[in-house]
Protein backbone atom coordinates (compact mmCIF):
# COMPACT_ATOMS: atom_id res chain seq x y z
CA UNK A 1 0.00 0.00 0.00
CA UNK A 2 1.23 3.45 -0.71
CA UNK A 3 0.20 7.00 0.27
CA UNK A 4 -0.83 9.84 -2.54
CA UNK A 5 -2.03 12.79 -0.96
CA UNK A 6 -3.48 12.01 1.77
CA UNK A 7 -5.53 8.52 0.19
CA UNK A 8 -4.55 5.34 0.95
CA UNK A 9 -4.10 3.12 -2.95
CA UNK A 10 -3.96 -0.54 -3.59
CA UNK A 11 -2.45 -2.17 -6.67
CA UNK A 12 -5.31 -3.87 -8.06
CA UNK A 13 -6.87 -5.17 -11.21
CA UNK A 14 -9.71 -3.06 -12.74
CA UNK A 15 -11.39 -3.83 -15.68
CA UNK A 16 -11.97 -1.27 -18.79
CA UNK A 17 -15.34 0.33 -18.33
CA UNK A 18 -15.95 -0.26 -21.87
CA UNK A 19 -19.61 0.04 -23.29
CA UNK A 20 -20.99 -3.39 -23.99
CA UNK A 21 -22.38 -2.04 -26.88
CA UNK A 22 -18.79 -1.00 -28.36
CA UNK A 23 -17.51 -4.47 -27.47
CA UNK A 24 -20.47 -6.53 -29.29
CA UNK A 25 -19.19 -4.21 -32.85
CA UNK A 26 -15.34 -5.01 -31.87
CA UNK A 27 -16.53 -8.36 -31.52
CA UNK A 28 -17.89 -8.00 -35.09
CA UNK A 29 -15.12 -6.65 -36.70
CA UNK A 30 -12.67 -8.49 -35.45
CA UNK A 31 -15.08 -12.15 -36.22
CA UNK A 32 -17.49 -11.51 -38.86
CA UNK A 33 -19.43 -14.46 -38.27
CA UNK A 34 -20.37 -13.15 -34.53
CA UNK A 35 -23.26 -10.99 -36.87
CA UNK A 36 -24.69 -14.35 -37.81
CA UNK A 37 -26.07 -14.32 -34.40
CA UNK A 38 -27.68 -10.80 -34.37
CA UNK A 39 -31.37 -12.13 -35.20
CA UNK A 40 -31.35 -14.37 -31.79
CA UNK A 41 -30.36 -10.89 -30.15
CA UNK A 42 -33.72 -9.09 -31.94
CA UNK A 43 -35.61 -12.03 -31.05
CA UNK A 44 -35.82 -10.58 -27.72
CA UNK A 45 -38.40 -8.15 -26.35
CA UNK A 46 -35.96 -5.93 -24.51
CA UNK A 47 -32.51 -4.36 -24.83
CA UNK A 48 -30.07 -7.19 -24.58
CA UNK A 49 -27.14 -4.91 -24.32
CA UNK A 50 -28.90 -2.88 -21.60
CA UNK A 51 -29.64 -6.46 -19.65
CA UNK A 52 -26.27 -7.31 -19.75
CA UNK A 53 -24.59 -3.74 -18.58
CA UNK A 54 -22.69 -4.41 -15.32
CA UNK A 55 -23.43 -0.75 -14.59
CA UNK A 56 -27.16 -2.07 -13.34
CA UNK A 57 -28.34 -4.49 -11.13
CA UNK A 58 -28.50 -7.84 -13.35
CA UNK A 59 -30.37 -9.75 -10.70
CA UNK A 60 -33.34 -7.08 -10.93
CA UNK A 61 -33.43 -8.11 -14.17
CA UNK A 62 -34.29 -11.82 -14.32
CA UNK A 63 -37.72 -11.42 -12.59
CA UNK A 64 -39.22 -10.65 -16.17
CA UNK A 65 -37.86 -13.82 -17.95
CA UNK A 66 -40.54 -16.42 -19.08
CA UNK A 67 -39.53 -19.30 -20.84
CA UNK A 68 -39.58 -17.99 -24.54
CA UNK A 69 -36.62 -15.94 -23.54
CA UNK A 70 -34.91 -18.38 -21.30
CA UNK A 71 -35.24 -20.35 -24.76
CA UNK A 72 -33.59 -17.53 -27.11
CA UNK A 73 -30.36 -17.50 -23.97
CA UNK A 74 -30.17 -21.03 -24.85
CA UNK A 75 -29.73 -20.23 -28.43
CA UNK A 76 -27.57 -17.58 -27.87
CA UNK A 77 -24.77 -19.83 -25.82
CA UNK A 78 -25.51 -23.09 -27.92
CA UNK A 79 -24.37 -20.19 -30.68
CA UNK A 80 -21.63 -18.72 -28.96
CA UNK A 81 -20.29 -21.94 -27.77
CA UNK A 82 -20.95 -23.13 -31.63
CA UNK A 83 -18.18 -19.95 -32.47
CA UNK A 84 -15.74 -20.58 -29.85
CA UNK A 85 -15.31 -24.46 -31.12
CA UNK A 86 -15.10 -23.40 -34.44
CA UNK A 87 -12.83 -20.66 -33.97
CA UNK A 88 -10.42 -22.75 -31.50
CA UNK A 89 -10.67 -26.03 -33.69
CA UNK A 90 -10.11 -24.40 -36.72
Amino acid sequence: MCKYKGYDTKLRYQPNDINIRILWKLCQYAYPKVKNIDYLIQKLTFDFFEFLNPSKNLYKNFRFLDEDILSVFDELAQSFLNILDEYFIN
